[in-house]
């Protein structure tokens, strides 16, 4: 207000930058588009304060306009707006259009002057999956920084590549390039999920003499994680009970990793120990809990679950929490309590389909798994391995050759017995059952 009373704006063009800039920040966007209007100069440098502020707050359609105006206006984006760009790149994993930011930033050789927009361009292919590209770019960058290898090693390690990741961190120690917080999380990430508890340990005890725990409670919850992914628990509570805040993120992990590995009254005592500190369960937290009164078959306690979770809402917010209610009734017998929960979801995908199926599958109940499998084909829903699976056991069950005939064919156009030895065997159970013999010869082929 003062500035506008002041008549400063068209004197002072950093004066406005920096007003555009505070709102932005804010997430008050129409205030700053109001004041952007008014800028008697429009130059990249303001530009990039709403294309920035844009891909900051998730607005990646606003973000991609403004980029795409500054140039229809003349303005020529500098390596701080590409990297903006790219950034709405990964986060809508749209790879064709970061292809085209790279060929032209290769175009105006602007990776030559800053390693800032190369690293960009390896995080873009990295997190779109096109981690040939991304290592392809890594490649011709001649002076890599931390951040060019943090780049790369998310990659791997955000798609499964645990190896990969492990591998690409020894080599950045060889070549003298020090890690900090960021690496050392998805080092930790990779070990824990590839098993290599050695170079857990051994990153361990540089984090320690590094003092890093206090500082990154990230850093804190990847080691907790890397610990309890190799069934270490021991270590890994030491590591938790030293954290400066326990959240549920923290909390959540543990619970998690107790699930995983089937010790459910410590998952359990961890839930009610989280929620006597304070700390309240969030979706992820019930999704665990939920596999635990799965694992044991405690129905009452699901029920109590469901109350809660429907009390917070949390159910309307995640889709996540409804299909692991369902599992839950599904798997623990309940499937009337299963059947009224899937009924009640208004924005279903494959995951909630298969709860339902695998349950009437797991208890026999196959011409309703049948029938909510064709339902699930009429609404449009694709099937995935755990579907196919399920109906093989089906269709073997049934005698339901043609049924599932259909359902092989579809499956390996979808490509999804490539490695997948259960829904292979189930397929070979169903000709076998139907004295098909040589469609079962086929699928050994």
């Amino acid at each position: 207000m003062h500035i506008v009373k002041w008549n400063l704006l068209d004197t002072h063009i950093v004066l406005a930058g920096a007003l555009v800039d505070m709102y932005v920040r804010c997430g008050e966007f129409e205030k700053a588009i109001e004041v952007f209007d008014k800028l008697p100069v429009h130059d990249v440098v303001s530009w990039n304060v709403l294309i920035g502020g844009y891909a900051q707050h998730g607005y990646n359609k606003q973000a991609l306009k403004c980029f795409y105006d500054m140039q229809a206006r003349g303005v020529c984006p500098n390596p701080i707006t590409f990297s903006f760009v790219l950034k709405v790149c990964s986060n809508v994993g749209d790879l064709e259009m970061g292809e085209k930011l790279q060929t032209q930033i290769l175009r105006e050789h602007m990776s030559e002057q800053d390693i800032g927009i190369s690293n960009a361009v390896i995080d873009m292919y990295s997190r779109c999956g096109s981690l040939i590209k991304a290592r392809e770019v890594f490649n011709a960058v001649s002076k890599k920084n931390t951040a060019t290898w943090n780049a790369l090693i998310a990659g791997y390690c955000q798609h499964g590549h645990y190896e990969e990741a492990l591998g690409c961190f020894r080599q950045m120690q060889l070549e003298g390039c020090s890690p900090n917080a960021v690496t050392l999380a998805s080092v930790l990430t990779s070990c824990g999920s590839a098993g290599a508890l050695d170079q857990g340990q051994e990153i361990h005890m540089h984090i320690v003499k590094w003092n890093l725990l206090d500082t990154h409670i990230v850093l804190a919850g990847a080691l907790v994680d890397m610990y309890v992914r190799c069934g270490e628990f021991e270590k890994a509570i030491e590591v938790f009970d030293k954290l400066p805040v326990h959240d549920v993120v923290s909390w959540n992990v543990l619970i998690g990793g107790y699930a995983q590995h089937g010790y459910n009254k410590q998952a359990l005592k961890c839930f009610y120990d989280m929620q006597a500190r304070g700390v309240c369960p969030n979706p992820i937290t019930f999704s665990f809990v939920l596999k635990v009164c799965s694992n044991v078959g405690d129905l009452e306690m699901g029920e109590k679950l469901q109350t809660q979770i429907l009390r917070e809402h949390m159910s309307e917010q995640d889709i996540g929490i409804s299909n692991a209610v369902i599992d839950m009734y599904s798997r623990c017998g309940s499937l009337i309590k299963a059947r009224e929960v899937f009924n009640a979801v208004s924005k279903k995908n494959t995951a909630t389909w298969n709860a339902l199926i695998a349950g009437y599958c797991q208890h026999g109940h196959y011409e309703e798994a049948l029938g909510c499998f064709r339902q699930m084909q009429l609404e449009g829903f694709r099937m995935d391995e755990i579907t196919t699976s399920c109906m093989f056991k089906v269709c073997g069950n049934l005698r339901a050759l043609d049924e599932g005939n259909a359902i092989h064919l579809q499956a390996v156009k979808e490509g999804l017995l490539q490695g997948d030895v259960v829904g292979t065997n189930a397929l070979i159970d169903i000709y076998t059952k139907c004295n098909a013999l040589g469609g079962s010869t086929k699928c050994l082929r």
